[in-house]
């Protein structure tokens, strides 16, 4: 999980921690397991700010 976090930058939050998880290691975490680990393991993710969308009429 620690491999995760720091290949991707710390941006995976606990839901796309597990998929990522999940989808290469061929097991299936529940998402509240994969959260309470990163919770003792202290990790967390960088929360991005959000990007304007232009309308153009």
């Amino acid at each position: 999980m620690k491999e995760y976090d720091e290949r991707f930058r710390h941006l995976l939050g606990y839901r796309r921690m597990a998929l990522w998880i999940n989808h290469f290691n061929h097991i299936n975490f529940n998402k509240k397991r994969i959260h309470r680990i990163m919770k003792k393991l202290n990790i967390r993710s960088i929360i991005r700010k959000k990007r304007r969308s232009i309308h153009l009429l």
